[in-house]
């Protein structure tokens, strides 16, 4: 559901990802940003390499696909336990609001297509 256009970087054997953000992130854009990091320090985000604000671009540790481990449980209590640790998000975008958007429109597009 993201509105960035995300590369894969591969530099001397290690993988990175390059996003750049396509949509406007609001009044105050250097909160999305700064949300990335904090994530990234409290070891529940990939490691941010490079952010840059003004021209919407970033670069991480790439993020290898891995099946869920048998216990999931034990990995995502931790993470969530961690999460909440955070200071909150600012509350600028109802994903409901855009998930029910995402439907209506597949909805549509599945109706038209018959």
């Amino acid at each position: 559901m993201s509105q960035s256009l995300v590369y894969r970087l591969e530099i001397a054997d290690k993988a990175y990802a390059l996003r750049i953000h396509l949509r406007d992130y609001g009044p105050n854009p250097t909160q999305h940003f700064a949300y990335m990091q904090q994530a990234a320090e409290a070891g529940i985000a990939p490691r941010v390499h490079y952010a840059h604000q003004a021209d919407r671009i970033v670069i991480t540790d790439f993020v290898d696909r891995v099946p869920f481990p048998a216990d999931m449980i034990g990995v995502l209590v931790p993470t969530l336990r961690t999460l909440h640790s955070l200071p909150p998000f600012h509350a600028s975008v109802d994903q409901f609001a855009v998930i029910e958007k995402f439907v209506a429109s597949f909805d549509a597009f599945a109706v038209g297509d018959l």
